[in-house]
Formats: C-alpha cells, structure tokens, sequence
C-alpha cells in the first residue's frame, strides 16, 4: 500500500436553460462553481492540485484547459481565480455555451502538506 497515493477527481457543472451568449452569465455559472467545489474539497478534506475547465458550445463541441496550481488547495478564492484564467484564456468571443464544468485533481490535505487541518467555513 502507497501512502499518500489518493488520486481521485471531483467535478462539478453547470448546464444553462438555453445557450448562453452573455460572458457575464458565464463568469456567473462559473463562481458558483467554483464555490460548489471548494465546499465540496473542504466537506472531504481533500484538496485539489490540478483544475480543469470544460466548456461545451451550442454545437456540442468541447473546449478544454488544465492548469496545475502552485499550492494544493480547497480556498474558494484560489479556485475562483484559477478557473476564472482557464475561461480567459479561452478567448471567447460570442460563443454560445450550452455548459461549463469544473473537474479537480484530487490529493488528501496531509499528503499535500496541510497540517492545520482547518476545514471550516471560508466566508469567500
């Protein structure tokens, strides 16, 4: 048995009622996603180290962009801008988008070096 050999994924989505041409629904849908998945880690105390963005169009077709971050984290903010980076980096322009998701590689806190074992609420 390897310890600290946890590497599992969470993901978290959002589909709109119609395609969504608005960027500002999009940033919307994809704070409260952001917010949805750091509650998520901080419930499992799990952090994640690598997010990824998924954007499905009006067509169908899928866009999709990795980032690992510097530090493991479950903090909502950190999340937040780390997605907020993968959709600008992007570059839509009037794209119809049917859904977004947000999937995390996962690692527990003590393998990522998390000994204060502070997984209450955030306020952010």
């Amino acid at each position: 048995m390897l310890p600290h050999a946890l590497s599992k994924t969470t993901t978290v989505s959002h589909s709109f009622n119609q395609d969504e041409l608005d960027p500002d629904e999009h940033h919307r849908a994809l704070l409260n996603l952001t917010h949805q998945l750091g509650a998520r880690l901080r419930d499992d105390q799990v952090v994640a180290r690598t997010l990824t963005l998924t954007v499905r169009y009006a067509d169908r077709t899928t866009t999709s962009r990795t980032r690992t971050m510097p530090e493991a984290t479950a903090h909502t903010l950190a999340l937040t801008r780390t997605a907020t980076g993968l959709y600008e980096s992007l570059g839509l322009q009037r794209a119809w988008v049917r859904a977004l998701s947000l999937t995390a590689e996962l690692t527990d806190a003590a393998a990522a070096g998390d000994a204060t074992g502070n997984w209450g609420g955030e306020g952010v």
